[in-house]
């Protein structure tokens, strides 16, 4: 048999069972605050545009007379290539949007 704890005891007998059980709901919020967390991440990009399955179709950027691409880098749904102009006419780098297909703009560096 079971002895019965003193009356003393009880209180804290109890306050150890709740906050066991506190415990154990913390972890629980949690942990399934993280997966939750990171499964909406994944498939949820801000206010993006949708994208297809299929992709885009080509996208063509017309590079200046002589010029050579030199790097291509890829950053999330942003991709900027960087060209180098003939005659030391400086650098050029355009940049896209991976998503969508689009050239989003140009940014001509040049030598003083």
């Amino acid at each position: 048999m079971a002895e019965q704890a003193p009356p003393s005891h009880r209180g804290l007998k109890t306050a150890v069972w709740v906050m066991g059980i506190l415990l154990v709901a913390g972890f629980i919020v949690v942990f399934s605050t993280i997966i939750y967390r990171s499964v909406k991440l994944g498939s949820q990009d801000g206010a993006a545009a949708p994208v297809s399955r299929r992709g885009f179709e080509p996208v063509e950027a017309a590079l200046a007379p002589g010029a050579v691409l030199e790097a291509v880098v890829v950053d999330g749904d942003r991709l900027a290539a960087t060209t180098r102009l003939a005659n030391g006419g400086g650098s050029e780098i355009i940049l896209f949007d991976i998503r969508r297909g689009q050239e989003l703009g140009r940014i001509r560096l040049s030598q003083p």
